[in-house]
């Protein structure tokens, strides 16, 4: 009998054609005009949010869901200036008063090609928030809970070797060497007090390739299956939305449907 794992495998063809659109993030500074941000604003406050329990330290997560066709048109033509052959697959801005975990965003649909992940800020860093990028990317959407159950389990790792990507795996990518070869950016003591809501298991065995501040007008392009979370900060009341996340799948020609 297939598990659930199985039946979001994939291939090796589809692996290949995935690791071949790796590549480093892009930063791009005020983005929008002013007038094009209050545009988007207004937008996302029409949108209805919802509120979603992160646990038991009253940590909370207020999402505004939104449809690919709602982004402004003006936000489009400008991300496809900078990445060609993608698609729409979701996208919502969000308020939180805690750091995110852990957690790549490839996507659960084996037939899908997952690309790359667009974070726009939406109001001013106040916290010294940063995207932290690791030394790791995931075949599928993966969270903290999936990582400390597969990842740390040789045996497991065996049987899914579509869970997790291999350094090797990133030196033949044919974007060249990638970030995830990057000497480390924290060490032991810095680990402890950026990443101080991560488990340590997690803080172990993962390298911080990568550390992006989040600013306003601040557009941040990266790896949808790269492993990625926030900085940590002291929790405080949320204000208005921060920041928008998109997602988008590959649209081009990879050879396997």
């Amino acid at each position: 009998m297939k598990g659930t794992f199985d039946t979001i495998s994939r291939s090796e063809k589809q692996k290949s054609a995935i690791r071949s659109l790796w590549s480093p993030p892009i930063v791009v500074d005020d983005f929008l005009s002013s007038e094009e941000l209050e545009v988007l604003r207004r937008k996302i406050s029409s949108k209805e949010s919802s509120d979603s329990h992160q646990g038991g330290k009253k940590e909370s997560l207020v999402v505004a869901q939104m449809a690919g066709a709602e982004l402004p048109l003006f936000f489009v033509r400008k991300m496809r200036k900078l990445v060609k052959d993608f698609r729409i697959r979701g996208l919502f801005a969000f308020d939180s008063n805690t750091p995110f975990m852990i957690h790549a965003d490839s996507g659960l649909d084996p037939s899908k090609i997952p690309y790359k992940n667009f974070t726009f800020c939406l109001e001013d860093n106040v916290f010294d928030e940063q995207l932290v990028l690791y030394n790791a990317y995931s075949y599928f959407s993966v969270s903290i809970n999936d990582l400390t159950k597969f990842v740390y389990s040789k045996a497991v790792l065996d049987d899914y070797k579509f869970l997790l990507a291999t350094p090797d795996e990133f030196v033949a990518s044919p974007n060249g060497e990638m970030a995830t070869n990057a000497k480390p950016l924290l060490n032991k003591l810095e680990k402890e007090v950026l990443l101080r809501h991560i488990p340590d298991v997690e803080k172990e065995k993962f390298d911080v390739v990568g550390l992006i501040p989040f600013v306003k007008n601040r557009l941040i392009v990266f790896d949808s299956c790269q492993l990625h979370s926030g900085s940590a900060k002291v929790p405080v009341q949320r204000s208005a939305m921060k920041r928008m996340i998109i997602f988008t799948e590959h649209t081009g020609d990879h050879g396997e449907k």
